[in-house]
C-alpha cells in the first residue's frame, strides 16, 4: 500500500510551499453560533454576546484557524472572557459543553446535531464570523470516484 489520502478535509487550506505538490478546494463556509448546556443557556442568551463575559466558555485552541478569529471577534464584543477549556477537537469541546463545562462556538452546519445528539441549545450568532472547510489533495481536480462521489459540490448549507 502507498498510504497515500485521496482528501483531507481540513479548516484551512494547505501552506503554500513548492516542495509540496497539494492542492486546496474551498468546500464554503458556516457561520457560527454559540451552543450551551440548558444549565447555562438562559445566562448565556440572555444579553448575548456581552452575557459571554459572565459565562465559562469552551474554545478550540490557538492551532484551529478559527480560534484567532474568535479571539478578534470577542475582542471586537468588548469582551474579557473566561476560558475554562481549550481543545485541539471539536467533537471533544462539544461532549464538555454537553456536560454543562461552558459554552462553546460551532458551526451552524452542525447545528441539528449538536442540539440533536448533545442537547444543547443555540444562543446566539457570532455575526460576522465564519469557520471554512477545504479539501485537501494532491490532485488539482478531485480525481478518486469515492472522493468525487463524496464531495461532487460544496455542501448548499455552507455559502461560497
Amino acid at each position: 500500500a502507498l498510504h497515500r489520502f485521496d482528501v483531507v478535509l481540513a479548516d484551512r487550506p494547505a501552506p503554500a510551499n513548492p516542495n509540496l505538490r497539494v492542492y486546496s478546494h474551498s468546500l464554503g463556509q458556516s457561520p457560527i453560533a454559540w451552543y450551551a448546556h440548558p444549565r447555562w443557556a438562559a445566562q448565556a442568551a440572555r444579553d448575548f454576546p456581552a452575557s459571554l463575559a459572565d459565562v465559562p466558555l469552551l474554545l478550540p485552541t490557538a492551532h484551529a484557524a478559527l480560534r484567532p478569529r474568535l479571539d478578534q471577534w470577542l475582542s471586537a464584543q468588548g469582551l474579557q472572557v473566561r476560558v475554562t477549556g481549550e481543545f485541539e477537537d471539536s467533537a471533544l469541546l462539544a461532549t464538555f459543553g454537553s456536560e454543562g463545562l461552558g459554552v462553546f462556538p460551532a458551526a451552524t452546519t452542525v447545528d441539528g446535531a449538536l442540539t440533536g445528539r448533545y442537547g444543547v441549545v443555540n444562543v446566539g450568532q457570532a455575526h460576522g464570523l465564519a469557520e471554512h472547510f477545504y479539501a485537501v489533495g494532491t490532485d488539482k481536480k478531485i480525481s478518486h470516484p469515492l472522493v468525487r462521489q463524496l464531495l461532487p459540490l460544496p455542501d448548499p448549507a455552507l455559502s461560497p
